[in-house]
């Protein structure tokens, strides 16, 4: 997952990488690394980079008495600064409470990448988790989120609807690299993932339909497919956090002088008048 996003945001020398959450790195491989460090490592030698690529191979499969492998460390020979945002200590961890603290001025448009992959959904307060995200993001910065989408029962307190990112990239004039549903496939080399494609549409309606489905959550003999969402998207404007609002099931269009303060309220109108006639279509 790594290395797309380091292209997307055209990493070079002092590209500063913001991780929300101190992230392991798991499962890889010693070749994989080798071509990470290559490309984003260039001035290792062959010796020191095979060195590392071993290490890091070996250390990204979860054994009993080795050490787990973080991003942090994998980033340290690599010419990508790299700062982490947690309520738990670890290596270039920074203490912060994504529920309650607002971020330092000090780290505000300071980042050209900013990941979120698994830790907003087992934060309560999402307004300000994504509050953070983007008041980290410099104009041009890529922010990727990696975040369960259905099943993955009692692993945090929230799943994802696409709408949700989508809705906060209009609202914040974000562009939009890429959105996408991940089957979740348990021990598949170099990562664990396969891509499902979703169509960026106002229904997101899948381009593909997968029934080969690797891994099943079960509750009262009911399975249920796991999924995560993966998305991409790029920072256009330096403006505040604006929220979306979503209306798909009101009963009502919203008030004038409410929707003022929302990021996508011409959005949300439209959409209204849209569904309005739709309805009068059927009725008539």
């Amino acid at each position: 997952m790594l290395t797309p996003v380091l292209r997307a945001a055209r990493a070079k020398p002092g590209t500063r990488l913001l991780d929300i959450g101190t992230q392991n790195m798991l499962p890889g491989s010693a070749e994989h690394f080798t071509a990470f460090l290559r490309e984003f490592a260039p001035s290792l030698n062959e010796n020191a980079r095979s060195n590392y690529a071993a290490d890091f191979g070996e250390r990204s499969i979860v054994k009993p008495g080795i050490p787990t492998l973080y991003l942090s460390e994998v980033l340290e020979p690599t010419f990508i600064g790299y700062h982490s945002l947690d309520i738990c200590p670890g290596k270039d961890t920074e203490i912060f409470d994504l529920n309650l603290e607002t971020l330092p001025r000090r780290l505000r448009l300071a980042f050209d990448i900013v990941l979120n992959c698994g830790t907003t959904e087992h934060v309560l307060n999402q307004l300000n988790a994504f509050t953070v995200i983007h008041d980290a993001m410099k104009v041009g910065a890529i922010v990727y989120h990696h975040i369960p989408a259905t099943a993955w029962f009692d692993h945090g307190y929230f799943c994802y609807h696409p709408r949700l990112l989508r809705e906060i990239a209009v609202a914040n004039r974000y562009e939009t690299v890429n959105l996408r549903y991940c089957e979740v496939i348990q021990g598949a080399p170099g990562g664990g993932y396969k891509a499902m494609t979703f169509r960026l549409g106002e229904t997101g309606t899948p381009v593909e339909h997968r029934t080969d489905l690797q891994r099943v959550d079960v509750i009262d003999d009911v399975p249920f497919p796991a999924f995560e969402l993966r998305a991409m998207f790029k920072k256009t404007v330096d403006d505040s956090f604006r929220l979306p609002l979503e209306i798909a099931t009101a009963h009502a269009a919203p008030d004038k002088g409410a929707i003022g303060f929302y990021g996508n309220h011409a959005r949300v109108t439209h959409l209204w008048r849209d569904m309005k006639a739709r309805i009068g279509r059927l009725l008539s």
